[in-house]
């Protein structure tokens, strides 16, 4: 995830846009054709980390949300994003944050993606929740727990910034710099390195209906 300094506001640090400028998802409850047409014009797919769900009569949602593609705009399809329930909470530090109950920490990771650490995830979380023996004997399984823990070491880096990797302490520490002035370019370019690893906790019902999908995934990896 890249944190844009210039897009930050004192006054209004929680509402900082963090990755896109889309809104929270729609009702499907109060806008379902819509809803419905939008995840079919994308065939399923996350739009953001291109994960791809079936679209059945079970599920003719494909586990996606959707969401205007910015604020203000009209619940028109062309205005319309598709997105996983994890990238859907990727749009602003209000959301990551929770309520008080955080979903995730920042990473250091300027090398990779958040898409892709997204998807990284996805296997990791899928394959640690897999009862299938086939998938227990992947590399994927095998390699997961041991990838979390790597992926969740602080860098000491993050002392001199007062950051613990939670979004409340990204907000203490973009208050202090108070939006990126002139003299704080080197802090703005260490915050734009940061991707966010999202805790598994929140995505438990997701978890369930990507879990097939990526367990093939991993099945045909494996005899390749």
């Amino acid at each position: 995830m890249i944190v844009h300094g210039r897009n930050f506001n004192p006054e209004t640090p929680r509402i900082m846009k963090v990755i896109g400028e889309w809104t929270n998802p729609i009702d499907p409850n109060t806008s379902m054709d819509l809803v419905k047409e939008s995840v079919k014009r994308k065939n399923g797919t996350c739009e953001y980390c291109g994960f791809k769900m079936p679209i059945t009569e079970v599920n003719p949602l494909a586990g996606l949300n959707v969401c205007l593609a910015h604020g203000g705009m009209t619940p028109e399809i062309s205005n319309t994003v598709t997105l996983c329930a994890f990238c859907v909470k990727l749009n602003s530090l209000e959301n990551i944050h929770n309520n008080g109950s955080p979903i995730g920490i920042f990473i250091e990771m300027p090398w990779l993606k958040q898409s892709d650490l997204i998807n990284i995830l996805r296997i990791i979380y899928c394959a640690q929740s897999s009862n299938l023996p086939e998938i227990k004997n992947t590399v994927s399984y095998i390699a997961s727990t041991h990838l979390s823990q790597i992926l969740l070491r602080i860098p000491a880096e993050w002392n001199r910034y007062h950051f613990d990797g939670t979004a409340n302490s990204l907000i203490k520490a973009l208050q202090k710099n108070k939006g990126y002035s002139d003299k704080k370019i080197s802090d703005q370019s260490y915050y734009e390195r940061l991707r966010l690893y999202i805790s598994r906790e929140q995505f438990e019902h997701a978890i369930t209906l990507w879990q097939p999908i990526v367990e093939a995934q991993l099945l045909v990896r494996e005899e390749a």
